[in-house]
């Protein structure tokens, strides 16, 4: 394998499906996706589903909402949510803002000041750095960026399925059927 040849892991393959299936990737990216894909069984499956997902929901039959239901839906709207949909407003802007992001504030700018003072009193020492010392931070690095992905997978998970599914699809979905008079699917 040449040193510029791209070598993609299942982590980072499943990143990329959907790209794949839109004909987004470049060549390289796309080959070295192919590659993978025909060494891993997981990751061919996880594609399969998304293609098969995919092909489902373009399956959907497209309907269309007349004047009246965006009337009725813009009706209660504002009754539901004041006027200019400020109670709306106020609630995302809650949700979108944890407890936890002034103590982090709080904390880093803390770190910063730490650092800065520790870098600036700290008296000058020679070290050496062995290839051990930089294989063993190289392996952490990748550890921590292994870690870091998951969190990001999982927390786009949890994104799609409780925030965009249940806060946001199905409320429409039930709105529209609401306005249409026909019973929702659950």
């Amino acid at each position: 394998m040449s040193r510029h040849e791209l070598r993609i892991t299942c982590r980072r393959a499943e990143v990329l499906l959907d790209a794949y299936l839109d004909g987004d990737l470049p060549s390289p990216r796309r080959g070295a996706l192919e590659r993978h894909l025909t060494g891993c069984f997981g990751c061919a499956q996880e594609l399969q589903r998304a293609r098969l997902l995919r092909d489902q929901l373009r399956a959907l039959p497209e309907r269309f909402a007349g004047d009246h239901v965006t009337e009725a839906a813009l009706v209660r709207l504002r009754r539901e949510g004041g006027a200019d949909g400020s109670r709306f407003r106020r609630q995302w802007s809650l949700r979108w803002t944890p407890a936890w992001q002034p103590l982090t504030a709080v904390a880093a700018a803390l770190l910063v000041v730490f650092g800065i003072t520790r870098f600036v009193t700290r008296p000058a020492v020679e070290q050496s750095i062995t290839p051990a010392d930089v294989a063993r931070a190289e392996t952490q690095v990748r550890w921590v960026m292994a870690h870091l992905g998951d969190i990001n997978r999982r927390t786009a998970e949890k994104v799609r399925d409780d925030v965009l599914n249940q806060g946001v699809a199905q409320p429409a979905a039930r709105a529209v059927a609401d306005a249409l008079g026909d019973t929702p699917r659950q």
